[in-house]
């Protein structure tokens, strides 16, 4: 019975199992035009001040603290992400910088004041998109990240990293790449992140320009229908 076993064994590492490609390359389209995942549960331990600490949860209408249901940030849109930031409006508590779901059009991230729930400052951030009859549309964008950096937010949406005063109240640049930004984090002076193309890229926090980019991967020339029938690198 152990020589069977082995035998078994021996024949499901050398025989070449047929490995399928997935149908859909999801690269070749900026990922908010996919299905966005539902079922989110958003909860961070947060410090906003002395008094005002501890584990923040999100709802379809707020944000606030599981063990103080006087306080809370009334949003009025469902939240998918929220990233506490500098006390922007000078009140003694940090403020909240939030990613909503609204339709098309309105303001999909919005900085909060934690004390009044007044919005302090709002962007709507899209993409074009076609229709089922190839006319030209304009759609939000997922944001897929907010980092707080002092007094510079940085969100990355579909292939722009951008990033924003929150003195001034004002973009401070918007960094674009030909394919889709994923994780970026924050190292001294650098923000590095990594694309859809398969590369490590480092840029200046304070102003967007780059300090260097490494590939570790080709990407390959696709053809795909687009409105304007361009030809994009992406992974496969």
């Amino acid at each position: 019975m152990k020589k069977i076993l082995s035998l078994v064994m021996v024949l499901i590492l050398i025989i070449p199992l047929p490995i399928k490609a997935a149908n859909k390359a999801t690269s070749i389209e900026a990922y908010s035009q996919g299905d966005e995942v539902k079922g989110d549960c958003l909860a961070k331990d947060v410090i906003l001040s002395d008094d005002l600490k501890g584990t923040m949860i999100a709802n379809d209408k707020g944000l606030k603290f599981i063990d103080n249901e006087d306080f809370i940030i009334n949003i009025g849109h469902p939240i998918k992400r929220f990233e506490v930031v500098e006390d922007i409006d000078n009140d003694g508590i940090k403020d909240i910088a939030v990613y909503v779901k609204v339709n098309s059009g309105y303001s999909n991230f919005k900085i909060i004041s934690s004390k009044n729930s007044k919005v302090l400052y709002e962007l709507a951030l899209t993409h074009k998109n076609v229709d089922e009859n190839n006319n030209l549309i304009t759609e939000n964008s997922i944001i897929r990240e907010i980092l707080s950096d002092q007094n510079i937010i940085y969100l990355v949406y579909d292939h722009h990293l951008l990033a924003i005063d929150t003195n001034k109240k004002d973009i401070l640049f918007d960094h674009e790449e030909p394919d889709n930004i994923w994780k970026m984090i924050i190292v001294d002076k650098q923000l590095i992140f990594t694309t859809q193309q398969g590369q490590l890229v480092s840029i200046d926090k304070t102003n967007g320009n780059e300090n260097y980019r490494q590939s570790f991967i080709e990407p390959m020339d696709v053809k795909i229908k687009y409105h304007d029938g361009e030809k994009q690198k992406v992974n496969l």
